[in-house]
């Protein structure tokens, strides 16, 4: 079992900045793709790639979980990466985004399009093995909402598919069903499907959590022909990540996540 490994999803031959050894491209949804990323990919081994277009990097996730193991497994994307840096920059940035009501949105991600001078501050291996000393899983910074995230699902989204989601969950892991309320009643959510953590976890999980998003895709009758509204099983991962956190009540480390801009000069 090899130390520690981060995924870092993509979805063709995106440049990926020099990394850490610990971080490997991972191409998702490679069944549905005739582009040779030369990344390995989530179609070989037990895998579910042509779920793509509706679980989106959870095909790479669920590939991850069965056909490989690591003392510490993480997740990441091509444009997002955790940092540990605190930015001067963007803590005084944050102060028009509060102003105009949207600082709760930014806070905790640095958009930038200067990969020149942030790819060396992506989390290292020797900051995640430091940090797992004292803490169980690192998290983006969470996402605080004016409003719950039950509103904030159904601004985007079907509202039936929260109280099928509930349904579900009070069949299959009745234990969840007060996690699940609080948080949609709740204003925090941690977003992108992002995590490092030990394999016992990042296991419990998935198998927890694809139990859930099984039947839901099969019980849904979600839109599959909507290029947005089909990926269903994908978004309400992100709201489930943060159940599951809620019910577990592990010790959490939340870092800043660098998003590098789709533009030129740091389009990957």
């Amino acid at each position: 079992m090899s130390t520690a490994k981060i995924y870092v999803a993509c979805h063709q031959k995106e440049r990926i900045p020099d990394l850490d050894p610990i971080y490997i491209p991972l191409q998702v949804g490679k069944v549905h793709s005739k582009i040779e990323s030369g990344f390995i990919a989530d179609d070989s081994g037990i895998n579910i790639s042509e779920k793509n277009p509706f679980y989106s990097e959870l095909t790479g996730w669920y590939w991850i979980w069965k056909n490989q193991q690591h003392k510490i497994v993480g997740t990441s994307h091509y444009r997002r990466y955790f940092t540990t840096k605190k930015s001067v920059f963007h803590k005084l940035l944050s102060i028009p985004h509060y102003l105009i009501g949207i600082r709760k949105k930014r806070i905790g991600l640095y958009y930038t399009g200067n990969i020149k001078k942030w790819h060396k501050y992506i989390l290292s291996s020797k900051e995640i093995k430091e940090i797992l000393k004292d803490y169980d899983i690192i998290l983006p910074v969470s996402k605080v909402f004016k409003y719950s995230v039950a509103e904030q699902y159904t601004r985007r989204h079907r509202a039936e598919d929260i109280v099928l989601t509930r349904k579900i969950l009070s069949e299959l892991q009745p234990e969840y069903v007060d996690s699940f309320d609080a948080v949609f009643n709740a204003n925090k959510l941690y977003s992108f499907n992002m995590f490092v953590t030990r394999w016992e976890l990042f296991e419990e999980y998935m198998n927890w959590l694809f139990a859930l998003l099984f039947e839901l895709e099969k019980r849904s009758d979600f839109p599959r022909d909507d290029a947005y509204q089909k990926r269903l099983p994908a978004f309400m991962a992100e709201r489930l990540q943060t159940v599951w956190l809620h019910k577990k009540q592990l010790k959490t480390k939340e870092l800043p996540v660098i998003y590098f801009k789709k533009n030129k000069k740091a389009h990957f």
